[in-house]
C-alpha cells in the first residue's frame, strides 16, 4: 500500500476544504467532492468561485446605498472600515478594496 499517495490525496482534500471555507462555501461538501477528483477539485473550486473585478462606478451602480457622508460602506455588513490592498506589489497601479469587518471584496481602483 502506497502511503504517499493517500497522504497526498488527504492533503488535496484538506486544501480544497480550506479554500472552500475561505471563499464562503461549504467545506464538507467540497472536501467530499475532492475525494474522487483529488487533483482537480482545488482548481474547479478556484474557477467556480472566482470574483470578477468591478470598478468603483460599477460597485456604486449595483449598491447605491453604500455611498455615505464619510466615504464608502460595505454592501454586505454596512461597515465603513475599508482596507486597500495592492494587487501586483508596490509598482502596480491596481488596488483592491476589502471590507475590514467581514473580509468581502468590494471593488478595484
Amino acid at each position: 500500500m502506497d502511503y504517499g499517495f493517500w497522504c497526498f490525496r488527504a492533503l488535496c482534500m484538506g486544501f480544497t476544504a480550506y479554500l472552500a471555507h475561505k471563499r464562503g462555501k461549504n467545506p464538507w461538501l467540497w472536501g467530499a467532492m475532492a475525494y474522487p477528483l483529488f487533483l482537480f477539485a482545488p482548481l474547479v473550486l478556484l474557477f467556480v468561485t472566482r470574483q470578477k473585478a468591478c470598478s468603483l462606478q460599477q460597485y456604486l451602480a449595483r449598491y447605491p446605498h453604500c455611498r455615505t457622508g464619510r466615504g464608502m460602506a460595505c454592501a454586505f455588513c454596512n461597515s465603513c472600515s475599508i482596507r486597500l490592498w495592492r494587487r501586483g506589489g508596490l509598482l502596480s497601479n491596481r488596488d483592491q478594496h476589502f471590507c475590514n469587518h467581514c473580509g468581502s471584496y468590494l471593488y478595484d481602483s
